[in-house]
């Protein structure tokens, strides 16, 4: 029996929780539909002024921790923008659960291709065929890759850019010193591989979540809200009391989360050596950048990061910072070099962005501001009355962008009271599905990490911590 079993702290695994669909929390609000143009004025008003002027208290690796949540949670490969779609009709490909399926996929029996069927001692009974392939040999810090280049891994959106094609080997590696953990603490009487495998995954979920409650929840909405959620509970997103399936809120997905642009540096630092690479510069999909290739294909050793430009390890000479969470966006994403010129939609990542929200039947800010009792910011507070085709109200992305820029002094080191209480609601709701646990009733602290942090200390644990984890 694991030691999980024993405290009644089994995870589900992937294959338990049944892929789901998208939906509402604001059901019967308006549908909003400003124009095209109307859209066009507002994505202009977007632009970046002063990037060096615009930095937050944010760690940068957490808006790619954010994209790795993002793609354990939701995954809508069909849709189209400008297409009016019923958001209850959307099929969600991925798991509606912080379970890290994109990991773990269906796990070693049905996702073989992502695990280390042949490594350990091939005479030891514990080959541990369990632990997820990591690497090529050529290169330790990159994913696993075939012959073409493509990354081996549950998700092939975590290959798409450099920084979350790291943090997925991050986790990869994190599970696999578990499970030396696991044995080094084993007395001579290891488990059985699958019951090894068990335990180190609810060991490494377990630590995700504390992480994700812990530490980038109040990083991205606010301590205060994200406490409140715990605590409290989720006033808005209640998908229990409307269907007994879960499922991602549209609020969530097509305008609250992507918050996460607004984060994006222009110029990235990625260890000693390799620093001020333009963003779309950086390896895209295991590129190699003006040829810097490995032996293996991918991104030479010059792309490896040091995690100390990315999370907090206590000296900040090496930290950078995401930008601020306000309704200015890096210049680099109005011009998307993946999308033809002359395309409609257009190459500006925010007109996509509102753009999508129109196909998702959003409604707007004002509305769903109202309808969680906090007085609506008009569009003359936002500074955008004067735009004809909008309708006197705000798409709802840019206005949670919009108000968390106006909260706090100095605004936008989180979400705004909207976008914040949306994300930490989906989120915590997302953690509810796999571990009712961590989230006892007004008890959250009814679990805590039992790894060691970097210290060797037992009760706390970080993204610095799951990093750096050495058995």
């Amino acid at each position: 029996m694991s030691m999980f079993h024993a405290l009644g702290l089994d995870a589900q695994s992937p294959e338990q929780v049944p892929a789901g669909k998208f939906g509402r929390i604001f059901e019967g609000l308006p549908i909003y539909e400003p124009t095209n143009n109307a859209i066009r004025q507002v994505a202009e008003t977007m632009r970046e002024d002063d990037a060096a002027a615009n930095e937050s208290t944010i760690p940068l690796g957490f808006a790619f921790l954010g994209q790795f949540i993002d793609h354990d949670v939701t995954f809508d490969p069909i849709s189209r923008l400008d297409d009016r779609l019923d958001p209850d009709a959307i099929r969600n490909f991925r798991t509606p659960a912080l379970d890290l399926d994109s990991v773990f996929g269906d796990g070693p029996d049905a996702s073989r291709h992502l695990y280390d069927t042949v490594g350990g001692n091939p005479k030891s009974e514990h080959r541990l065929p369990f632990r997820l392939l990591t690497d090529t040999a050529k290169n330790d810090f990159d994913l696993p890759r075939n012959r073409q280049g493509t990354a081996i891994i549950g998700d092939p959106r975590n290959d798409e850019n450099l920084l979350i094609s790291q943090v997925h080997r991050a986790f990869l590696g994190f599970h696999n010193e578990v499970v030396k953990y696991l044995l080094s603490k084993a007395d001579g009487n290891p488990p059985g591989n699958k019951d090894l495998f068990e335990e180190a995954r609810n060991l490494v979920t377990l630590h995700y979540h504390w992480i994700v409650l812990h530490e980038f929840l109040p990083h991205i909405a606010g301590t205060s809200v994200t406490n409140d959620v715990i605590v409290n509970g989720r006033q808005f997103f209640k998908w229990e009391e409307r269907s007994d399936r879960p499922f991602i809120p549209v609020e969530f997905g097509g305008a609250a989360y992507r918050f996460g642009h607004t984060l994006i540096r222009e110029t990235y630092n990625l260890n000693a050596a390799t620093q001020g690479i333009e963003l779309f510069k950086l390896p895209f999909f295991g590129t190699c950048p003006n040829g810097d290739c490995g032996e293996d294909g991918g991104p030479s050793t010059n792309y490896n990061l040091d995690w100390s430009y990315f999370f907090d390890f206590g000296n900040h000479d090496n930290l950078q910072f995401c930008r601020r969470v306000d309704a200015k966006i890096a210049k680099p994403l109005f011009d998307l070099p993946f999308i033809h010129r002359g395309e409609d939609p257009p190459a500006s990542l925010p007109e996509r962005n509102m753009r999508r929200a129109r196909t998702l039947k959003l409604p707007a800010g004002q509305d769903v501001a109202d309808a969680m009792g906090i007085t609506p910011l008009d569009n003359a507070t936002l500074g955008i009355n004067e735009i004809d085709g909008l309708g006197g109200k705000a798409p709802l992305w840019f206005y949670i962008l919009k108000e968390s820029g106006l909260t706090g002094d100095p605004g936008g080191e989180h979400l705004g009271p909207v976008g914040g209480r949306i994300v930490a609601e989906t989120i915590v709701g997302m953690i509810d599905v796999v571990r009712e646990e961590i989230l006892a009733p007004h008890d959250p602290q009814d679990w805590t990490p039992t790894l060691p942090d970097r210290a060797g200390n037992i009760g706390s644990f970080t993204m610095a911590d799951l990093v750096a984890f050495r058995a």
